[in-house]
């Protein structure tokens, strides 16, 4: 029982660096790349099964209960957060990839090249997903803030 309990920490900790590694790696430019997306899903999973570990064990308080059910609902936040920020930026490369070059006629609007005017293919919004890959770290931190610090 030990052994996958070390296991399933280290594969925890793993999905960790992976979302922490993502975030760090796109700083520049903060984006949710799939990988945070997979390390949070690693994370999620990992973490339900040590939170069920501990129940078949019965080494259960109400206060470790309370802990990792905080702990389990911020993974699930950052799950949600990685979803929610790789489908966005799934949609603007689809959406800059399919928006046609407009020719400009007169009196049809701005050109492209103007602001408002139609994107050319294959170029990308800025930083689509940047609110949620700052989120996506955000709760991950969090989480292993509750997981450290709450005794």
């Amino acid at each position: 029982m030990e052994i996958l309990r070390t296991i399933l920490v280290f594969l925890h900790l793993l999905g960790m660096a992976i979302i922490v590694g993502g975030y760090f790696a796109n700083i520049k430019a903060p984006k949710v790349i799939p990988g945070m997306l997979h390390g949070a899903y690693l994370q999620l999973i990992t973490g339900i099964a040590l939170f069920g570990l501990l129940e078949a064990q019965g080494a259960m308080t109400s206060d470790l209960r309370i802990k990792y059910t905080v702990k389990v609902a911020l993974g699930l936040l950052v799950a949600v957060f990685a979803f929610l920020g790789n489908r966005r930026e799934k949609l603007a490369a689809r959406t800059a990839a399919e928006v046609p070059v407009g020719a400009g006629a007169p009196g049809a609007g701005p050109a492209a090249g103007e602001p408002g005017g139609p994107v050319e293919p294959g170029a990308r919004v800025r930083n689509p997903s940047a609110p949620f890959a700052h989120l996506t770290f955000g709760a991950a931190v969090l989480a292993v803030v509750v997981a450290v610090f709450w005794v």
